[in-house]
């Protein structure tokens, strides 16, 4: 991974939370909690910009990346079709061991700027040996 990729912004703009993707989510989950557990997680939100973006801006090799975790915070369940600004930049880049992490941090705000939700993401990727 590109340890300058640190504090690298991937995306920042509108996202539209589209109504439909909601309901396909919900019927994809399946439980009588699913239309709830989809407004709360309506997006992985690295690729928005796309993977490429992503892919490309961090330096990752596919071939020797995992997604190792992902953490939610939740202010509130997004609307249909609500309109959230959303940014992601990567926010950390180490090595450790024989391996490198990145850390990537999505934040989506409501039209009047207020949080609605924040992902972090990490990748791992194994070093050359």
């Amino acid at each position: 991974m590109n340890e300058s990729a640190k504090g690298t912004v991937l995306f920042s703009g509108p996202y539209r939370v589209a109504a439909e993707k909601l309901m396909e989510m919900e019927s994809a989950i399946g439980t009588p909690t699913g239309a709830t557990t989809a407004r709360l997680v309506p997006f992985f939100g690295p690729v928005i910009a796309g993977e490429t973006a992503l892919i490309t801006h961090l330096g990752l090799r596919m071939d020797r990346g995992l997604l190792v975790g992902q953490d939610y915070e939740w202010e509130r369940p997004v609307e249909p079709d609500e309109v959230l600004q959303v940014e992601i930049r990567v926010e950390d880049v180490y090595t450790k061991g024989t391996s490198q992490f990145g850390v990537v941090l999505t934040e989506a705000l409501d039209g009047a700027g207020r949080p609605v939700q924040r992902q972090r993401t990490t990748f791992i990727e194994r070093l050359d040996a």
